[in-house]
């Protein structure tokens, strides 16, 4: 079975190769698997989900030790079919010293916060039966996400972790109808980058401030007559004061794109593969130079490097050096300058 070890509080002893011995802290789940996920530091304590079969999925704490670890709310109580019921509880995101993450009940979806106390463990908005809520990211003294509130549709939201302060940033796509605001990427400039359908242009770059008026679309990148679907622009990543993102038009298809949140200045970096997709993801930056997956002539996911330029971005390392198969690298830490 399954049990909670003081090691998920020391991640980092064990990157930094010191020996650490693992210990029990407390068998939260007796009869089987806690399914013990989400974990996130908050101050000296552990937040996480867990299953103790009694409550179902529900948010946990841990302080490392037994008394200090128990469940902070069962937000879905009771049981169907003799089986407990579940909030599901996920998205954990620290900030601010408090915990924001989500919950399930049978009306639906809600955004909740903790500050590692029962009594401090609050609903902050209840959303639509069947909303989405994710994409989170921390900017600006917010968290913005998307959600459905049953009346806007799936839209761009922010809060400031408290019932008041969490609101709907922008309907995007009027009325019941989604924008799927998503991709969220938080920049130097202090907007957030993302995808997003307003229903006329279909899925394209958009930009936000934070407020209705500052949130609206950069470029329409798929103007083709008849095609409404949109470009879908994805993976966004700031880097040197500029967003580099997988930008797709009719006639070099997905490739690496950069923007400065205008029109003018959101431009096509490099064509990774001539005859098709290149699709650039998982950016990081390392030793100043922006590492990312590509797929180049033949197909092949592998390593790039990219200085922001076209002439400074080239294939790094043909791991798997073959015409018909790929090395696929992923699961990218970076420690001490290192990849």
């Amino acid at each position: 079975m399954k049990k909670l070890i003081t090691s998920i509080l020391f991640t980092s002893n064990v990157i930094l190769g010191q020996t650490y011995i693992p210990q029990n802290v407390k068998d939260i789940n007796i009869y089987g698997d806690a399914g013990i996920a989400s974990l996130v530091k908050l101050g000296t304590k552990v937040i996480f989900s867990a299953n103790d079969s009694i409550n179902g999925n529900e948010p946990w704490v841990s302080d490392g030790t037994a008394a200090g670890t128990f469940l902070l709310n069962d937000i879905n109580p009771g049981a169907t079919n003799l089986v407990p019921n579940s909030s599901s509880s996920g998205n954990y995101i620290n900030y601010n010293s408090m915990v924001i993450f989500t919950a399930n009940t049978p009306l639906g979806t809600s955004l909740w916060k903790t500050d590692g106390t029962t009594v401090g463990t609050v609903k902050l908005y209840q959303f639509a039966l069947g909303s989405i809520i994710g994409s989170f990211i921390i900017h600006n003294g917010n968290v913005y996400f998307q959600a459905n509130d049953g009346i806007t549709g799936q839209e761009l939201w922010k809060t400031d972790g408290t019932a008041g302060g969490t609101n709907l940033v922008k309907d995007i796509n009027p009325g019941i109808s989604h924008s799927y605001a998503q991709y969220l990427c938080s920049h130097s400039d202090g907007k957030i980058y993302f995808q997003a359908d307003n229903g006329v242009n279909g899925a394209e770059l958009w930009v936000s401030d934070g407020t209705a008026a500052g949130t609206n679309m950069v470029l329409d990148m798929l103007t083709t007559p008849f095609v409404s679907s949109g470009s879908f622009p994805t993976n966004f990543y700031s880097y040197n004061g500029t967003i580099y993102f997988g930008g797709y038009d009719p006639v070099n298809k997905l490739q690496l794109w950069k923007t400065d949140g205008t029109a003018a200045g959101t431009t096509l970096v490099k064509i990774i593969n001539p005859s098709d997709n290149g699709f650039p993801s998982q950016f990081n930056t390392v030793n100043g130079k922006m590492v990312f997956i590509a797929e180049g002539q033949f197909g092949n996911g592998e390593l790039w490097v990219s200085d922001g330029t076209g002439s400074g971005t080239s294939l790094l390392k043909d791991i798997n050096n073959s015409t018909t198969s790929s090395s696929s690298p992923t699961n990218f830490y970076i420690i001490n300058n290192t990849m």
